[in-house]
């Protein structure tokens, strides 16, 4: 799949959920915005394909996103790749801090060569917030 056939496809799923596009600063090539709505808590979406370091990445494009989501938002940024390695994804899962309705922030990974992502597991579930479903569904 190429990035803009992506970008096209998840601009769709969201504005269907109700997001908005937001203009983001570099390295940030997407973003998308929902606020909050009745319960629930904003949540905002951040693309970015370069090749720097995960942690790099995520640092440069932090301040923007926290400022951007609220202290009670959530927010996710999406790498996209083509055939990263194991250590790239895996670092890149490393990636983000927070807790659900408290400012949760993580970081994943989408594989353009097998149209294939990844999302962190575990204390910071992203499961709870249903980002496979909110980006794809």
């Amino acid at each position: 799949m190429q990035a803009e056939q992506l970008l096209g496809a998840l601009a769709n799923n969201l504005q269907r959920k109700g997001y908005s596009p937001i203009a983001g600063p570099p390295p940030i090539a997407f973003a998308m915005f929902k606020p909050a709505a009745g319960l629930g808590v904003p949540k905002l979406v951040g693309v970015v394909a370069n090749t720097d370091e995960p942690s790099v990445t995520f640092a440069r494009a932090e301040p923007w996103l926290k400022k951007t989501m609220g202290r009670s938002g959530a927010g996710l940024l999406l790498l996209l790749q083509l055939n990263p390695p194991q250590s790239y994804v895996a670092k890149t899962l490393q990636q983000g801090h927070g807790a659900l309705g408290y400012g949760q922030l993580v970081c994943g990974v989408y594989d353009l060569s097998a149209n294939a992502y990844y999302l962190p597991k575990g204390a910071y579930d992203t499961y709870h917030m249903g980002w496979d479903q909110e980006l794809f569904g």
